[in-house]
């Protein structure tokens, strides 16, 4: 239910300490835990405003800030948060967001560069590795919290282990921030059933800790820019993407012009980002990739579509056909890669070798072609009101 249009507050204050952080909100506390080379800001408390922003849009109430935020971050989260109502105005109010000491956009800026968000999986993987080989440099950002529970201390050092060679090849300095702000965002509800959204504010506000360091922080595109058409309302989206930018840095989307198979030839390409690669959907096996879950299975489908072949980063390499009934076609997400995956195979002139693939894009047409059935009240309104006047 949608809040009253009485005003309420968030008065946010913080504490921090050596490698420990604590952004205090009313009753809520998101704590994060920061292993880095580099100081988190000297002043600058913008990168509080994005990890309580989704908060303070579902509870309908402002922000103010105990301490120093630039007026472009106060006119963005307006603008972040307008647009989120607009797209889910049941769930999302556009809020009001004050510090008590303005700072100019520059001010505080140590030095600039780049930082990249990096979970090990494909998108990030592929958007690094596209970096570095364009002679860019970035340090690298890597967020405990989503993927991995909070309290999950020992899987998420394996993940580490994993992804440092590849870290150390293609990133400069790596950061590790750990964040209880997930299990905040799930308490109230900023999910939906068929849309992640909390992520993006979690991860901005993990990298606006160190905002005084970098220029742009850089995130990839889970989907290319017309799919997102398809699976919005997404959190992590090139229309409110570019709206994290306190002035003097802003977050960045990345490749947002190629699909998932399209990564897929460039990874195969390089030793180093296969064997890092980490997207399993089965926790207890992850940070290696069981090959049997759905993301996996698509995982390896797009690889074959795309190339020819299935990498031996799986525990099972085999395609079982019969996997592809656990892809929910009425789900936008799952329905947007298999239709990247069934056009990747086209194009690649590879469906006769994944016969599985045509009776499920058949079924696929089939819900497409089913409009949606819905009670227009609005619409009945409106007739009546016409055909009073016409009457008068």
């Amino acid at each position: 239910m949608k809040s009253s249009n009485k005003r309420k507050n968030i008065h946010i204050s913080v504490s921090h300490s050596d490698g420990e952080v604590k952004i205090f909100a009313n009753d809520d506390i998101i704590e994060i835990d920061i292993q880095s080379p580099l100081a988190i800001n000297s002043k600058r408390l913008d990168y509080t405003v994005w990890f309580i922003l989704p908060i303070a849009m579902a509870c309908n109430a402002d922000i103010t800030v105990d301490g120093a935020g630039s007026q472009t971050t106060i006119d963005n989260a307006y603008k972040i948060s307008s647009i989120w109502e607009s797209w889910l105005p049941s769930k999302f109010n556009a809020v009001k967001v004050s510090f008590s000491e303005l700072c100019d956009d520059t001010q505080y800026k140590k030095d600039t560069g780049n930082l990249c968000f990096y979970s090990g999986g494909v998108d990030s993987t592929y958007s690094i590795l596209k970096l570095s080989k364009a002679g860019q440099s970035q340090s690298l950002l890597t967020v405990h919290g989503m993927d991995y529970k909070y309290t999950d201390a020992a899987r998420f050092e394996e993940l580490t282990q994993k992804t440092q060679h590849f870290a150390n090849s293609f990133g400069d300095q790596r950061i590790y921030i750990k964040t209880n702000a997930y299990a905040l965002y799930k308490q109230y509800k900023i999910n939906t059933s068929s849309s992640h959204i909390s992520h993006i504010f979690a991860l901005a506000g993990s990298a606006f800790l160190f905002s005084e360091h970098f220029s742009k922080l850089i995130i990839a595109a889970d989907y290319r820019l017309d799919q997102q058409f398809l699976v919005y309302p997404w959190g992590s989206n090139s229309a409110t993407n570019h709206l994290f930018d306190d002035g003097s840095t802003c977050l960045e989307t990345a490749d947002d012009d190629v699909t998932r198979s399209d990564k897929m030839p460039s990874l195969l390409a390089s030793q180093d980002a296969l064997s890092a690669l980490s997207f399993c959907k089965d926790y207890k096996t992850r940070p290696n990739n069981c090959g049997v879950c759905r993301k996996c299975m698509r995982t390896k489908l797009m690889f074959f579509a795309a190339t020819g072949t299935v990498p031996k980063i799986f525990l099972s390499v085999e395609i079982d056909p019969y996997a592809l009934n656990t892809i929910d076609l009425n789900k936008n997400s799952e329905r947007t890669f298999f239709i990247d995956l069934y056009s990747c195979a086209k194009k690649n002139e590879r469906l006769e070798l994944m016969p599985y693939l045509a009776p499920l894009y058949t079924q696929l047409k089939k819900i497409n072609s089913t409009p949606p059935k819905t009670k227009n009240a609005a619409s009945r309104f409106f007739r009546k009101i016409r055909t009073r006047k016409t009457k008068s």
